[in-house]
């Protein structure tokens, strides 16, 4: 079954393309890098050229660690690995469609702010009703993924989080860092000049702001978290706010890292034996 999404199925990157347009939008895409007509990276490049906002899953039939790289250096929602668990695919559907409605939602509310004040008002109260009514399947959807909301009032220096992101700090809500010199505290010595580095080249560049780094718990435990997100500009260019989603993916790297050595032992093992030979049974 569908899980009550509706569902659209092409076989090619080019009917992906033709069906998705501005007038006719979707709110996550499945998407096997294995295309038999054009690669899957210019797809999900051009798809998100049509709508940046658009989750998209990528399922790839091996675990090339490099490919895995590229397809979320392409802001892939996130990448999958046949063969999957069907129920670890609707778990990420879920995740993502949870997210595109929240990034839809956030569109609505900053569009209320550009408003006269009545109508802002009016706008804020329909938003904040919207919010409320989807908030428990966001907070489900965001726990589940391991991710949290931040947002980032450039002027004030002032930076809001969502509940979840107490537990990847590991903080309580009340002690989470307020301001861009608190949250660097918490970030691994080695990270910060990199972290800040990014966010230099998001406001004064406009580069994508997409950054992985270390931070440190209280506990002296070290952890690994995402981030992805945006400048909101004035009209005369002006950054103003910064918004996105953060994600634990300490366990993500820690396979990696398993990854690496076991791929390293193997080639001191090869290079420590004059000749190898690979036998396989003959078909």
């Amino acid at each position: 079954g569908n899980e009550g999404y509706q569902v659209e199925a092409v076989e090619t990157g080019n009917e992906a393309l033709r069906c998705v347009s501005p007038t006719h939008l979707y709110s996550a895409v499945i998407l096997d890098l294995g295309l038999p007509d054009i690669d899957g990276l210019t797809v999900l490049e051009r798809l998100h050229s049509v709508d940046e906002t658009l989750p998209v899953i990528i399922l790839t039939a091996h675990g090339d660690h490099k490919e895995k790289i590229a397809s979320l250096q392409h802001h892939a929602f996130a990448h999958l690995i046949k063969p999957y668990d069907r129920r670890e695919v609707i778990e990420m559907v879920y995740r993502a469609v949870a997210v595109k409605n929240l990034t839809l939602k956030a569109a609505q509310a900053e569009q209320a702010l550009t408003s006269s004040e009545a109508q802002r008002q009016l706008e804020q109260q329909r938003t904040q009703t919207l919010l409320f009514e989807s908030e428990r399947r966001l907070t489900l959807a965001l726990k589940a993924g391991n991710m949290g909301i931040w947002d980032w009032d450039i002027g004030s220096n002032q930076v809001i989080w969502s509940a979840e992101v107490s537990g990847l700090f590991g903080l309580t809500e009340s002690s989470l860092p307020r301001t861009v010199e608190e949250f660097l505290f918490y970030v691994h010595p080695h990270d910060r000049a990199m972290s800040a580095e990014a966010v230099r080249a998001a406001l004064d560049e406009d580069a994508p702001y997409y950054l992985e780094h270390r931070i440190v718990w209280p506990s002296g435990e070290v952890r690994w978290l995402s981030y992805k997100g945006q400048v909101k500009r004035d009209p005369l260019g002006r950054p103003q706010r910064m918004l996105g989603t953060i994600q634990d993916i300490t366990t993500q790297k820690q396979q990696d890292l398993q990854l690496r050595e076991s791929e390293s032992r193997f080639r001191e093992v090869v290079e420590a034996i004059r000749e190898v030979f690979w036998v396989s049974n003959p078909e």
